[in-house]
């Protein structure tokens, strides 16, 4: 016998489901069920991962803050953050299994961005669920369940279920709950394999059908471990190339995808990535292959003859010529809007110039700095002016209720004054108390 299959792990060995298909099972369903083979809820197991694990100030302190925060950021554990890698690395050291990466949409990281990817909570196909159970098979939840663009089962082509089917429940479920159970409501613990009363059957669109088995496509390569370049640059090879379709007509493309024309250059210069919504538009539109776009496979994206375009700067130059022609008209508008009471802020200075802040910070520092320092005097002033407002709301709310022989607690104060958790302000929680010390109260 191996050493290595003798080597003891701290977590249970437990094989990820539905591998090499497009059904592969997502990281969140995979450590739901590891919780479960350790009988401790999700969270607990996830909390104790992530704190042995990330060196991130501000993740350790959502943490110790009752981790609210940091299981609103663990919602997108299946994509593609640093959350994800340093989650999936300690995993595969506490089980010692392999290629928990594809269990997520991690080998893209270059090419997709967390950004409109996911649901914001579980969908399911209740088909599944029930053929699973009945053949006594494992529950999971595949990873394609939860991209926020396939609204279908790719198995059942029916479209997946976002609400408990208990008619007396009907809650949507979180991605992340303390208490989940792969399959089962954690408000009701009703089976999710269960026909709704009424499942209407809605047509099926050609973007819903596209939409689906790409995404399955896309995910069976992830978990099949096929290797594909993927580059920083793909994509942006891919939005250049596309742009020769159209002589490099920045405009006439960008009104072609429904896009405004300036997200469009940054997209061809490689400023940022495109939610993985719009590039499954784009190749949906010109029918091209979602992978070759991906991986910047320009040789199997179809040019046109109209192919001797050049890839502009976009109309950067263009814009600061036309603002250097009309400087001292600019120039004007801005002292005119500076003159307005309340005093505007240099974003909104900019919108009524129709122009960027950042131009107005490159050709009028000055005038910049003055829009910045009055509107900063402005909130300060505003800031102490509601302090002092809400202070006095909160003592005239203890005298009131006071007087009708209530006590003021926390809660009832905060009920009073409409503004749950107000209270929970150190300021205003000391305003509180000093009120009922006035009154002789001991609450």
């Amino acid at each position: 016998m191996t050493k290595s299959s003798c080597s003891r792990t701290k977590l249970y060995r437990l094989t990820p489901e539905g591998t090499n298909c497009g059904l592969s099972e997502s990281l969140v369903s995979y450590l739901t069920r590891l919780s479960a083979a350790h009988s401790v809820h999700p969270i607990t197991l996830l909390k104790a991962i992530a704190q042995s694990t990330i060196t991130k100030d501000y993740l350790l302190n959502d943490i110790k803050n009752g981790a609210g925060r940091f299981f609103q950021r663990a919602k997108t554990l299946n994509g593609v953050g640093e959350l994800t890698l340093d989650i999936i690395n300690k995993l595969s050291n506490l089980t010692s299994v392999d290629n928990l990466e594809r269990l997520s949409l991690l080998p893209w990281r270059e090419a997709i961005v967390n950004k409109y990817l996911f649901k914001p909570s579980k969908a399911w196909c209740s088909q599944c669920f029930s053929e699973w159970k009945n053949s006594k098979s494992v529950l999971y939840e595949p990873l394609i369940w939860s991209l926020k663009d396939a609204v279908l089962c790719p198995v059942h082509m029916r479209e997946l279920t976002v609400k408990c089917p208990n008619p007396n429940c009907t809650h949507p479920i979180s991605q992340i709950s303390a208490t989940a159970i792969i399959g089962y409501c954690p408000s009701c613990h009703i089976f999710l394999g269960s026909p709704t009363k009424k499942e209407s059957k809605v047509p099926l669109s050609d973007w819903d059908v596209w939409a689906t088995r790409t995404l399955f496509n896309l995910i069976a390569l992830t978990s099949s471990g096929v290797h594909l370049t993927v580059g920083r640059n793909s994509v942006k090879n891919s939005f250049q190339h596309l742009l020769l379709l159209n002589g490099g007509n920045v405009t006439a493309f960008a009104k072609e995808i429904n896009l405004h024309r300036s997200v469009v250059w940054q997209y061809c210069n490689g400023k940022f990535l495109p939610p993985l919504n719009t590039i499954l538009n784009i190749c949906f539109k010109k029918e091209i292959s979602f992978i070759h776009f991906l991986t910047g496979n320009t040789a199997h994206i179809t040019v046109t003859e109209n192919n001797s375009g050049y890839f502009p700067e976009y109309s950067h130059k263009l814009q600061q010529k036309k603002i250097s022609n009309n400087i001292v008209s600019i120039q004007k508008k801005i002292q005119m809007l500076m003159n307005i009471n309340p005093p505007l802020g240099l974003t909104e200075v900019a919108r009524r110039l129709n122009i960027s802040s950042k131009t107005i910070k490159r050709h009028f520092p000055n005038l910049s700095e003055e829009i910045k320092t009055r509107f900063q005097k402005y909130r300060a002033i505003k800031k102490q002016e509601n302090f002092a407002r809400t202070c006095n709301d909160i003592k005239q709310s203890v005298f009131e209720i006071t007087e009708t022989n209530a006590v003021p607690y926390q809660a009832r104060v905060e009920k009073y004054l409409n503004r749950p958790g107000i209270l929970r302000r150190p300021t205003y929680n000391a305003v509180w108390r000093n009120a009922i010390e006035e009154l002789y109260l001991d609450v």
